[in-house]
């Protein structure tokens, strides 16, 4: 989101400031929080998908609140279990008000639905709610008071809840209206590898366990630990953390970090980056953050971006700042730099502003010759209404090596690669004729595996963005396009991409494909035909080109591709011995790159054609007559044996005889002493079964 929206915000706050390892895991183990895990890299360890499709969405927010045609509102990062299924924050009411839900990967459906009590802290945008899933297997939610409400079994229907306040569930429980009322999580939860959770929150007013606001810890165990923000970073002017500032933990999870302000409302200040120990929350150092440009001068740290600490493979901590003064970047911001230690600082990004940067292994991007063993991928929007062209841009920054940035003149990291938004800004052509829609990330999914990510735009699009080509590969329509608050894409365990668009989430990947057996029933002869179709679930469009296997009675009988109209048809052949009956048709299709794999099975009667032969008869009133049925096959002749026969005189059914071995039933026949002379319609009539069609016949009765 262009940052004009803020301009009047920060106008007015003006004053009041100035008074006052190598390696990457290739093992799914899920994504577990904001940025994918607890160094918040966004680096997914399945091989995504390609972008054919819309598999399944859902909203994120029931009541989306628009200012004229933007969104100002952050929503919390979906999360994904190691099973594979997608836990999704939902904003509820108009103005507060949420629920977790957890849906099936493969087609959305809901698996189960958590309202929570958590209340929003004061803000001007709308803060993220962000929950995480911990390496122990739990769900941890904010809720009400400052509490974190933990939920086992994400992946099953049902699942036990608790409820652990940082400061002392019992404090809480004495006085819970106290702690609701007085006590916000401000920050997305992050978990570490042992299952202990960090975030930041907000105290409004007095309450009996003495919290002043900042960063908290809550064991595995259940025991809660928390530092001020001015014990945290060393100063006691500090205030908070700020908002939407989800904890990093280093490489090895002994160090925390996160940004502080002096800002005790929901607007912006100024302050530092933090790192305490992760297992006490004692300081162990604190860096201010300055601007790039005005090395003396304070960045800002806006409670309405969602800047996160990015933790590299090297140790080094990436960290995005508002410029200062405001406007003297074309509000990008910067992307700050430092050793892990927060005692040096490294070369610094040409945007940083609502933005957390990605890792992307240098072996990603084939054309990159430097020595870094990794890269960053970022946000790098130039806002027409900070002074730029509108040209708004994806880049992958080398974190070593410099440049010159062309709109600061600052140094700045070296762009690797960049790729202009695709869609023209019809707001700004008529000066800018050149600008384009925005890209809407605050934190892209890398995929290593196929050398892309996963960017959303402002046009309502999902975007791959090739590192091999630098072209933007593959594309699939969300909406028609939103001014919105950034917001994060992810990947699942099958490579799925999912991204919010308008309050919206989209799973986006391979087309999902559905198979019919259009079969009912065959008949029996030297061979029989299967016709099968094959269709995009999304659209029913046809599928054509594919190779399906047939399997019969759980024995393969052979291939077929499908034609234009999606059909496919497979010629069997019958085996000598072959029985007719209910058998077992199996067809599959294996999938491929663009089309998901699907298969299903159907009892097909295979059924012999039969023959009913009745011949006429005559009797006496008041004596027997036989009514006799033949039943055969067609095929050969031969009669069938055990078939039940109903024998019928003008539509009024006598009576049922079975067939013998030679396919004749006998009807013996009594024909009533009161009966009328005359000829009367006789039939034999035989239903079908899962061996033999239906038939009958017709003769005449003539009573004497």
């Amino acid at each position: 989101m262009r940052r004009s929206s803020i301009l009047p915000m920060i106008t007015a706050c003006l004053f009041a400031l100035l008074s006052a390892s190598q390696g990457y895991a290739q093992t799914w183990s899920g994504w577990l929080s904001y940025g994918g895990n607890p160094q918040h890299t966004a680096i997914s360890t399945a091989s995504g998908q390609n972008l054919r499709a819309i598999r399944w969405s859902t909203p994120v927010d029931l009541q989306p609140q628009y200012s004229g045609s933007n969104l100002y509102i952050h929503y919390g990062s979906p999360l994904i279990t190691k099973s594979g299924n997608v836990i999704v924050p939902v904003k509820t009411g108009a103005s507060d008000g949420f629920r977790v839900e957890a849906h099936n990967a493969l087609n959305g459906a809901v698996i189960w639905s958590q309202d929570s009590n958590y209340s929003l802290p004061a803000h001007s945008w709308t803060p993220s709610y962000g929950c995480c899933l911990t390496s122990d297997g739990r769900l941890a939610m904010p809720s009400a008071g400052g509490t974190v409400t933990f939920r086992s079994t994400p992946d099953s229907a049902t699942g036990a809840f608790t409820t652990v306040a940082f400061y002392g569930t019992a404090l809480y429980n004495a006085d819970s209206a106290t702690y609701n009322a007085n006590v916000r999580i401000t920050t997305p939860i992050t978990s570490d590898k042992s299952g202990n959770v960090y975030f930041g929150f907000q105290v409004l007013a007095a309450t009996s366990a003495n919290l002043v606001s900042g960063i908290a810890r809550i064991s595995s165990t259940g025991i809660g630990t928390w530092a001020s923000a001015g014990q945290a970073s060393g100063d006691p002017n500090m205030a908070k953390v700020v908002f939407n500032c989800a904890p990093a933990l280093s490489n090895d999870g002994k160090t925390l970090y996160f940004a502080v302000n002096n800002s005790n409302g929901s607007s912006f200040g100024i302050g530092y980056l933090v790192s305490v120990k992760s297992a006490t929350l004692a300081h162990i150092g604190a860096t201010v953050l300055y601007d790039v440009k005005a090395t003396t001068t304070a960045a800002y740290l806006p409670d309405d971006g969602t800047a996160t600490p990015t933790v590299g493979p090297d140790g080094d901590v990436y960290f995005g700042v508002l410029e200062n003064p405001f406007g003297s970047n074309h509000y990008r911001g910067w992307l700050l730099h430092y050793t892990g230690d927060l005692k040096t600082q490294k070369p610094s990004g040409a945007f940083g502003w609502d933005d957390s940067a990605s890792i992307v292994p240098a072996s990603a991007v084939p054309s990159y010759t430097g020595t870094s063993t990794y890269l960053l991928l970022t946000k790098y929007n130039n806002y027409v209404e900070g002074g730029g062209d509108g040209v708004n841009k994806v880049a992958i920054l080398d974190p070593n090596a410099t440049m010159t940035d062309s709109v600061s003149g600052a140094t700045v990291m070296k762009e690797i690669l960049v790729r202009a938004g695709p869609t023209p800004d019809t707001n700004f052509l008529a000066n800018h004729p050149d600008a384009v829609r925005e890209w809407c990330i605050n934190t892209a999914a890398v995929d290593v595996a196929n050398r892309c990510a996963y960017v959303n735009n402002e046009d309502g699009v999902l975007y791959r963005w090739d590192f091999t080509t630098n072209t933007l590969t593959q594309s699939v329509v969300l909406t028609g396009g939103v001014g919105e608050a950034y917001t994060p894409t992810i990947m699942g365990r099958d490579g799925t991409a999912y991204a919010i668009n308008n309050a919206t989430l989209f799973a986006v990947g391979i087309y999902q494909t559905k198979l019919t057996i259009n079969t009912a029933s065959v008949l029996m002869g030297t061979s029989i035909v299967f016709d099968t179709s094959l269709t995009r679930n999304s659209d029913s469009g046809k599928v054509f080109g594919k190779n399906l296997t047939f399997t019969l009675d759980g024995a393969a009988i052979g291939t077929a591709n499908t034609g234009t109209s999606g059909a496919a048809q497979l010629t069997y052949n019958l085996p000598s011995g072959f029985v007719a009956g209910n058998h077992i048709l199996s067809v599959a299709f294996a999938g491929d790159a663009d089309f998901a794999a699907s298969t299903t099975k159907r009892t097909i009667p295979v059924r012999y054609q039969t023959a009913m032969a009745l011949p006429s008869v005559t009797g006496m009133r008041g004596t027997n007559v036989n009514l006799v049925g033949t039943l055969t096959r067609t095929l050969d002749g031969g009669g069938l044996q055990g078939k039940t026969v109903i024998f019928k005189a003008s539509g009024i059914t006598l009576g049922t005889a079975t067939t013998n071995a030679s396919g004749v039933a006998t009807y013996v026949y009594a024909i009533p002493a009161t009966a009328l002379k005359g000829r009367v319609t006789i039939s034999a009539v035989f239903s079908a079964d899962a061996m033999a069609t239906s038939v009958s016949a017709s003769a005449k009765l003539t009573i004497q």
